[in-house]
């Protein structure tokens, strides 16, 4: 079958980003508003993020032979219903469960089982629609630059929605939503959808890959672009209106969105122009860039460094994440799929570990985000402490003129 019979495939793979930004950044915009609504103390909300994040870890670990036996459609249709219903049940939940927070938090596991299951389903969906190699790598970038985008579109038609409609109607705002992975489940189901095979002919076991120190510092990196980027996204928005006291509307377009807008420009401009760029070198540069970016928004006392702040953290975490899938490409003989899954279980983690650690610090500082955020510095400072390893030990390796 040729790629342009799966153009609507490739874009329902596209969509489901759009639906993981949905699900990931919709609640967040809401954690003042749950804490007065619903009278849920900062520790209990910091538990949304950690039970969503912390699904998606689980169910990246334990989907893969589910997902073989069932299919890749029947998986992609699961995965969207299963974020939908995640949505509504943050509606609804809280009003029926013993507890509102208990509510809030089981809705999140729920869309949290869609988000792990996009973890492992849509790679291989989207390498399978195309056969030029070189058309694969564009894809990949733009399947990735679509979650950036995903998150600017929510926050955007959110706080709009917010503007005109009223906080108070976020419920209405959440059935809205809910509808984009509806359709999006319609439209695979309705499509064909490829089983891709095996990419390489003997490929590296578990066992083997443990055996390889640098596998060991792309989960490291990985971990630390997760935690990174989900640090700020999960508490950006609670950040700005608690910390800066800014106006929800001003906080939410100023921190989060520009987040998002940097990350991604970043990411279409890495595509175009950087596909030559030594990655080892943009990894080292990231990661001393997102540091800076999580002191400004930290330490400052002015909205403005703040706000740069937000948009330096998008522009350094951008390449973090796929710089550390394409670092493992490269320097990790006969990669996996083990490989892949891997390191999407480690990002994973790192994307529940550091929005938790944000809000049970900021919880000890008598709900001061500020305090959270610093405290998650230490993952882009860890980062850059492995990616110089990496640097040494693969220079060292190509001096010798050995394989790594």
């Amino acid at each position: 079958m040729s790629s342009t019979s799966y153009k609507k495939t490739k874009t329902a793979c596209y969509m489901s980003y759009i639906v993981s930004m949905i699900v990931n950044n919709f609640a967040p915009l809401l954690y003042v508003h749950f804490q007065s609504q619903f009278s849920i103390p900062l520790d209990q909300i910091t538990m949304i993020s950690t039970a969503n994040f912390g699904t998606v870890i689980l169910i990246t670990a334990i989907s893969p032979k589910f997902i073989d036996a069932i299919g890749y459609k029947r998986s992609a249709v699961l995965a969207n219903l299963c974020d939908a219903i995640g949505l509504l049940g943050l509606v609804v939940f809280p009003r029926i469960f013993p507890s509102p927070g208990m509510g809030l938090i089981v809705a999140a596991c729920i869309y949290g089982i869609g988000n792990g299951m996009y973890e492992v389903l849509l790679s291989p969906i989207i390498t399978g629609c195309i056969t030029d190699m070189k058309e694969k790598d564009g894809a990949i970038n733009l399947l990735m630059s679509f979650s950036c985008w995903g998150q600017v579109l929510v926050v955007l038609i959110t706080t709009i929605f917010f503007n005109v409609a009223g906080l108070g109607r976020w419920e209405i705002a959440a059935v809205l939503w809910a509808i984009v992975p509806i359709t999006n489940a319609i439209l695979f189901a309705r499509n064909p959808v490829p089983e891709p095979g095996a990419r390489i002919k003997e490929p590296a076991n578990l066992g083997a890959l443990l055996k390889n120190p640098l596998f060991w510092l792309c989960m490291v990196i990985i971990m630390c672009a997760g935690s990174g980027e989900q640090a700020v996204c999960q508490w950006g928005s609670t950040f700005m209106e608690t910390s800066l006291n800014l106006n929800k509307t001003v906080g939410d377009l100023a921190g989060p969105m520009s987040f998002a807008v940097f990350e991604g420009l970043v990411r279409v401009i890495y595509t175009k122009f950087g596909l030559n760029w030594d990655m080892r070198r943009a990894v080292a540069i990231s990661a001393v860039g997102l540091t800076i970016g999580y002191l400004c928004i930290a330490l400052s006392a002015s909205p403005i460094l703040v706000i740069a702040g937000f948009a330096i953290c998008g522009c350094s975490v951008s390449l973090l994440w796929p710089g550390a899938i394409c670092l493992a490409t490269s320097y990790i003989p006969n990669g996996s799929t083990v490989m892949f899954s891997v390191l999407a279980l480690v990002g994973a983690f790192g994307c529940t570990v550091g929005p938790s650690i944000a809000g049970m610090v900021a919880a000890q500082f008598h709900d001061n985000v500020k305090y959270g955020i610093l405290a998650t510095t230490a993952f882009p400072m860890l980062c850059i402490v492995a990616i110089l390893i990496f640097i040494k030990a693969t220079q060292k390796n190509a001096a010798n003129g050995t394989s790594v």
